[in-house]
């Protein structure tokens, strides 16, 4: 039964990326530079949210966003960045082999996604970047643990807070957790040495799946906040959150 459901779902999420691709070359071409339309953010969260129901994935969403905030959350798998765009769509910082994935990497590149090699010129470049999208009015959203996890979150690392604090915006804290019917589901994270494609097929074969995504209260930012006291706010705001929801 679970072979079936994976295998009908395989064929129309092959389908529906067929449509993101058509959809991408003549609706969606993000700038660089430039904040989003509001027609490419309706076009992103309908998109998005389709997507997640032919995984057969539920969205739970809490909380209001803020625009033009950074937005930092905990990282389980692949599908957060789907789950935070079917809420409202947000500029990510991914790592840049993601751009070599086959339609995913050119779908996320379509979308304008800043992609970060490895390096601290690299990264330097990447959060210039970033600070000209919120300047634009769009936010953005990075990973701060730097890998998924399949348990609480782990410590954020405090260099990528420098963002809000030169900007002085203030940082939104995402809580994700992944669920079914009856209790919290951590084996669904992409970690470890599992390939892309045996995550997808576990994936896909889950029957009431939820994604839960609660957009916390802002902390506030001023120049004389510390980087590792604001990765700490943060993280506590988001590991509490994630603990909450376990019960």
């Amino acid at each position: 039964m679970k072979s079936w459901r994976a295998l009908w779902r395989l064929t129309w999420l092959g389908v529906w990326l067929t449509v993101g691709v058509i959809l991408a070359l003549f609706r969606l071409r993000v700038h660089p530079n430039s904040a989003y339309t509001n027609a490419q953010q309706r076009l992103v969260v309908w998109w998005s949210r389709q997507l997640l129901s032919v995984i057969g994935v539920q969205l739970c969403h809490q909380g209001q966003p803020i625009p033009g905030s950074v937005w930092v959350a905990n990282h389980h798998s692949w599908l957060d960045i789907l789950v935070v765009m079917a809420v409202s769509p947000a500029r990510f910082l991914s790592k840049h082999e993601v751009a070599h994935w086959p339609v995913i990497g050119w779908l996320a590149q379509r979308a304008g996604t800043v992609f970060l090699k490895r390096g601290q010129g690299e990264t330097s470049q990447a959060m210039q970047h970033m600070a000209n999208l919120v300047r634009a009015g769009d936010s953005v959203l990075f990973f701060p643990e730097g890998t998924t996890t399949d348990h609480a979150p782990k410590s954020f690392h405090a260099r990528l807070f420098a963002l809000p604090i030169e900007l002085g915006v203030s940082v939104q804290p995402l809580c994700l957790s992944y669920h079914d019917a009856q209790d919290r589901r951590t084996d669904i994270a992409y970690v470890g040495e599992q390939s892309f494609i045996a995550n997808l097929w576990y994936l896909l074969q889950q029957d009431c799946l939820q994604a839960h995504i609660h957009f916390l209260s802002a902390l506030t930012v001023t120049a004389d906040t510390s980087r590792n006291v604001l990765a700490q706010q943060t993280h506590t705001a988001v590991e509490q959150e994630w603990l909450k929801l376990a019960h």
